[in-house]
């Protein structure tokens, strides 16, 4: 994740920023989520894995993604499938049959959130608990590379 700070600011910055993660911690199934603020979502920035259905689907109300973090850290979640009920509009039904556990890293800039990482775990593949640890260890380190994302301009 060293390479995050050669990234240069532009329009591409959050597309690299998720190929880069994609190679470090290797998921199959994720999605960059950035805040569109004049539909009061976070959508798709980029995305991998999912079929067509999900891939439109994946626009998640503001309120319910940042009411997963309410008066704890940024720092990534774990969310079972049990605990995924209300977000099963958002998936295909094939997709969230698939889906085990859900990680949502979220991104941060002057405190407040911008987007989140979403990996889906399938067949316990990625561990999500490894991925936890690595991206928590290394969360302040994120969160101060995507100063570029948070001024990212809304999807049209």
């Amino acid at each position: 994740l060293s390479r995050l700070k050669e990234l240069k600011a532009g329009i591409e910055t959050p597309g690299c920023v998720f190929s880069l993660l994609k190679e470090e911690i290797s998921f199959e199934k994720g999605s960059l989520l950035l805040e569109d603020t004049a539909l009061s979502t976070y959508t798709p920035w980029a995305l991998t894995g999912y079929d067509k259905t999900t891939a439109h689907r994946l626009r998640f109300p503001t309120e319910l993604l940042e009411s997963l973090f309410v008066e704890e850290t940024l720092s990534p979640k774990i969310l079972e499938k049990s605990d995924t009920v209300n977000l099963k509009q958002y998936f295909s039904i094939r997709e969230y049959g698939l889906l085990e556990r859900i990680l949502l890293h979220p991104f941060s800039h002057d405190g407040i959130m911008v987007g989140f990482l979403l990996i889906a775990e399938i067949n316990n593949t990625p561990n999500l608990e490894e991925l936890k640890f690595t991206l928590d260890r290394k969360s302040t380190r994120l969160n101060s590379s995507h100063t570029d994302i948070s001024r990212m301009p809304s999807s049209a």
